[in-house]
């Protein structure tokens, strides 16, 4: 049983005292020295308090089977991240998965943060959609790692989430209660490091800034002109998100990949709907037109794709996977437009159903499907 060293060495980690650990379990510091010296072990019913503020299991404290929980970890990991990435991406699957697997692992405050991020409607490109059931149970999970976790980053995530949530369930004081709690841009990370790096590590930390500025700047203008509760007009609306078109655009070299396709055709079908709206189907079909385009452009990205824009050159696909859409643009996009559903949300697309130009837009998608799914074939 290696308890004495590891307690010790958790505590340091956080930079406690043996007093400051007595006086959380209620005990006398004589006895937490005991501990660490290896002269005598806490009491059976103190192991759940010990490893539940350390944020490790009853069996990492007593220094049992620790490689073997890592590559169980692992493999959870590796399972769950297969149901939250296209083309098999399924919300209700990955809660389940994880919710089971929390079992093994009840205080992993990061694995309970991301069956969080499944419950609290961040991830609603699978269906169905989060339900009030999810939501209450997503809030109970956020104020828990609120309330026992000490790893910073995982804190302010969980406040990122419950400032989510209760806006989805419509509760807009406690949201903006839980995000006053975040710390501001001047006191980010982002504002403070790059200063304190040189040459390569600086360089990747600008870019890395660079790219989430204009993710950030993108769902911006499409919040602005996702609805009409702002005041614009259809013909701003489609400006506003011409705006985010044009930064994007501008941080990507001519002839090099996009960095966000997905948000592209996002942007793109957005327009074309407004389009319909101002009855301007000709300007609607190209937007649509240049939507397929995006969402190809997607498919045909490999996760190492490296971009050769001077503003994006030492970063990779890979490290942008997280910017963009967890969607399938192709399947979203072929959704849209040829099922029953979508066409209560477009009525102004019905009359040109069986436009050549929407058919080839269609035929131009299709072919993917199609070949995925016949991967699909065992």
């Amino acid at each position: 049983m290696e308890l004495s060293g590891n307690l010790k060495r958790l505590r340091k980690e956080r930079d406690m005292t043996q007093e400051e650990l007595a006086d959380l379990l209620g005990i006398s510091f004589q006895a937490v020295s005991k501990w660490e010296r290896g002269e005598s072990y806490p009491d059976i019913t103190l192991l759940p308090a010990i490893a539940g503020y350390f944020s490790v299991s009853i069996d990492e404290l007593l220094g049992m089977t620790v490689q073997a929980n890592k590559e169980k970890r692992g493999a959870v990991l590796k399972a769950w991240q297969k149901l939250v990435i296209p083309p098999d991406w399924s919300r209700a699957a990955a809660a389940e998965y994880l919710r089971k697997q929390m079992r093994n692992f009840q205080h992993d405050w990061e694995l309970w943060l991301k069956l969080a991020f499944c419950l609290d409607g961040m991830f609603e490109a699978g269906l169905p959609l989060t339900t009030e059931a999810d939501h209450l149970e997503a809030i109970e999970i956020y104020e828990r790692i609120l309330r026992f976790c000490v790893d910073d980053a995982i804190r302010m995530n969980a406040l990122t989430g419950l400032a989510r949530v209760y806006r989805n369930m419509g509760q807009l004081d406690k949201a903006v209660e839980a995000a006053r709690k975040l710390p501001s841009y001047v006191n980010s990370q982002e504002h403070t490091l790059p200063a304190l790096l040189s040459g390569e590590e600086q360089i990747q930390q600008y870019q890395f800034i660079l790219t989430g500025i204009t993710s950030w700047f993108m769902s911006i203008t499409q919040s602005l002109a996702l609805e009409d509760k702002f005041g614009y007009t259809l013909e701003e609306r489609i400006r506003l998100l011409e705006k985010g078109i044009a930064l994007h655009d501008l941080m990507t070299d001519s002839g090099d990949a996009p960095f966000l396709p997905g948000t592209m055709k996002n942007f793109y079908t957005l327009m074309a709907n407004l389009s319909f709206e101002a009855g301007q189907p000709d300007r609607a079909l190209a937007y649509l037109d240049t939507a397929a385009d995006y969402a190809l452009k997607w498919s045909a990205l490999g996760r190492e794709h490296q971009y050769t824009s001077v503003l994006l050159n030492r970063r990779n696909r890979n490290s942008q996977w997280a910017l963009d859409p967890l969607d399938n643009p192709i399947e979203s996009l072929l959704f849209v437009l040829t099922s029953r559903t979508a066409e209560k949300d477009w009525p102004a697309l019905d009359p040109y159903r069986n436009d050549e130009r929407l058919i080839r837009i269609i035929e131009k998608l299709t072919p993917y499907i199609e070949n995925t799914a016949s991967q699909k074939i065992p």
